[in-house]
């Protein structure tokens, strides 16, 4: 039975952190998987399945992992993760503006409102505050709601 315990983590092709959570029914154990399914040339490691269940899902591309310090969070990838969600927000918004912004015009109604939203969206991955941040916390709170609607993050 293989020890459930522990889960093997290298650094993919991309820089992402890959991880191998292990199955309880398999007949191999960590070291017999770590040796057939790492990569040829990868360093791997063999950490606690704990440590891995404790980490952010909200930044899993963002996440590192170094040896002597263990899992950590790459800020440059994190913010680019959040200006990524940001522009995602936004295609889920803007064919309702565009939407309001039409009704508006073919009834001769004020549009500035609508687009000074449209702007709002447009502007908003380019956020000034979201590169002074040094903590997802910190990211997660330039999630602008009065913008965006309610946060993705999980809090």
């Amino acid at each position: 039975m293989t020890d459930i315990s522990k889960t093997i983590v290298y650094q993919g092709d991309e820089g992402n952190i890959v991880l191998l959570l292990l199955c309880e029914a398999s007949p191999l154990s960590v070291e017999e998987v770590q040796t057939k399914d790492v990569p040829d040339g990868k360093t791997s490691y063999i950490v606690n399945t704990s440590d891995v269940q404790s980490l952010d899902q909200d930044w899993r591309g963002a996440w590192t992992y170094d040896s002597s310090s263990g899992f950590g969070i790459d800020m440059t990838k994190a913010k680019n993760l959040h200006r990524d969600n940001i522009r995602v927000r936004r295609e889920e918004l803007m064919p309702a503006l565009d939407i309001e912004f039409m009704k508006a015009q073919e009834s001769g109604a004020d549009t500035s409102s609508i687009v000074a939203k449209k702007n709002a969206l447009r502007d908003a991955p380019a956020n000034s505050a979201i590169d002074s941040c040094t903590t997802t916390d910190e990211l997660q709170s330039q999630w602008d709601t009065s913008v965006l609607g309610a946060t993705i993050y999980i809090v």
